[in-house]
């Protein structure tokens, strides 16, 4: 699912060292990024005002700053036309209640130190002061400008078939010739770090597209294809298809056609022409919104995957910190589920037991654990090389099935893989101390994945790094209580691995 109110009109970045020389140039810089982004001539040198006043009293707070280390400033014009100037600075700490108060008014009495905060913030409508741990301090200053872009529209104006100024959209399903739009599409969204090679090469996308290995729901506007969802069935798993690869334009997101779209995969689960058992689908934890939309049509919560994801290049939209993404797993139930035992270790039945409930799964848990293992383990390794990440199952638990992990781990690291994720079947005995050889591993129990009606699998995440769990967002009270139980069996495991 894709959310991007927050997305900006324009940014531009720029660094310099803690030296005054360097000011001029940047405040050149400053004066220009923001007359070109819509500030008038008034509007710019308050700005550029601020940010010198802001500047040097930085540089001059931090004399014994290394030739190597920078100031780094960012612009952004935001949609509501705030202009937005962040300094990320690693200087001294800046504690903005003892910055002295300078009072024109007071000619004695007024401490002068202050004289520079006084005179920037009344250029401007706001500046912060920002503690951000130990990635050092940021200031941020706004400013909303009276034009901005001079009305840009953020959506086109309706064509032939619209009324007043509101796009009219029509949803249909993608043909073989639509691969080439598709293909600009994913570019307009995610640049060249979609997950899916598929997406880039239009013979394999329109392949593809006529063998119905790909359904894109496309929905229209004059002609145009505005987003686009698709879904496809899982090649290791018949009876599951995946719901994914939301893509907007930006022309578009900020309009209705996001509705029409998911409303048609409603309407498309709910007909379910392909007699799938169920449909499943990930969102990110960055936020809620997806979360919630995904839920509004249908889908239920199931499992957590723990740093899953690489760093998703999101064309006009603020570049992450570089930390990998989490997702929840969803499911859409089409049939009943069928499984009537469900194995898992006893430390996970009460958080797993609502969980099933909700997605009308009525199995019995049992932690009952198999006598006799047969001699080898079979591993099943789909590997996402544009993600670094794999998912490894267990197709078959031998004896030495932690041994065959730990040594197909290191192979997976080699190759540069860095988020592993191992499907455990829960849909029969399970091998004794479960629980124990996956924390030997880093590895921790985050919920489940069913793939059919009755084949569900166990969610562990290997973890390769310590985990923020503060980043990770749940709309679910039920994700929020998988969440408190991941992060309790988390300490344990650190605790027990110091």
């Amino acid at each position: 699912m894709l959310e991007n109110e927050d997305a900006p009109l324009a940014v531009a970045k720029l660094s310099l060292p803690y030296k005054l020389r360097y000011m001029a140039a940047t405040l050149d810089w400053a004066l220009q990024v923001a007359g070109l982004n819509g500030a008038s001539a008034g509007e710019a040198n308050q700005l550029r005002l601020a940010l010198e006043e802001t500047l040097s009293f930085l540089i001059n707070s931090y004399h014994d700053a290394e030739p190597w280390e920078l100031i780094c400033v960012d612009f952004t014009l935001k949609n509501d036309n705030i202009a937005e100037f962040c300094i990320a600075n690693e200087g001294p700490p800046i504690h903005q209640e003892r910055i002295p108060r300078y009072d024109p008014q007071d000619g004695s009495g007024s401490d002068m130190d202050g004289l520079w905060y006084f005179v920037a913030l009344k250029a401007v409508d706001d500046i912060k002061f920002n503690n951000l741990g130990n990635r050092g301090w940021q200031v941020v200053i706004t400013k909303r400008l009276e034009q901005g872009l001079g009305g840009e529209a953020t959506a086109p104006q309706a064509h032939a078939s619209g009324t007043g100024t509101t796009p009219a959209f029509t949803v249909r399903y993608a043909k073989p010739e639509d691969a080439g739009e598709l293909i600009d599409i994913t570019y307009d969204t995610y640049r060249y770090t979609h997950p899916n090679e598929v997406f880039y090469h239009e013979s394999r996308l329109a392949e593809a597209i006529a063998k119905e290995e790909i359904i894109f729901t496309v929905v229209e506007s004059g002609g145009t294809i505005a987003c686009t969802d698709s879904i496809s069935v899982l090649p290791y798993a018949p009876g599951c298809g995946y719901v994914g690869a939301l893509m907007s334009r930006r022309a578009y997101r900020k309009t209705r056609a996001v509705l029409h779209l998911l409303n048609e995969n409603k309407r498309y689960m709910e007909s379910n022409p392909l007699g799938l058992d169920l449909y499943t689908s990930t969102t990110v934890t960055a936020h809620t919104g997806s979360q919630k939309a995904g839920e509004k049509i249908g889908f239920k919560p199931s499992g957590l995957f723990l740093n899953e994801g690489s760093v998703i290049n999101f064309r006009n939209m603020r570049a992450t910190d570089g930390i990998r993404e989490s997702f929840v797993v969803y499911v859409y139930i089409s049939k009943k589920p069928t499984l009537e035992t469900m194995y898992l270790p006893e430390a996970h039945h009460d958080v797993v037991r609502p969980i099933l409930a909700h997605m009308g799964c009525e199995a019995t848990l049992s932690a009952e654990c198999c006598k006799e293992l047969p001699a080898d383990t079979v591993l099943d390794v789909k590997t996402m090389s544009i993600e670094k990440s794999a998912q490894v199952t267990l197709v078959q638990i031998g004896k030495d099935w932690a041994e065959s992990l730990r040594r197909k781990f290191f192979t997976l690291r080699g190759e540069g893989i860095q988020a592993i994720t191992v499907l455990v079947p829960a849909f029969r005995p399970l091998p004794e101390n479960l629980d124990g050889e996956m924390a030997r591993l880093n590895g921790l129990f985050t919920g489940l994945t069913p793939l059919s009606t009755s084949d569900y699998y166990l969610v562990y995440c290997i973890l390769n790094e310590p985990m923020d769990f503060d980043r990770i967002q749940v709309a679910s009270p039920l994700m929020q209580a998988l969440k408190e139980h991941i992060m309790q069996s988390y300490r344990q495991m650190s605790s027990e691995l110091l």
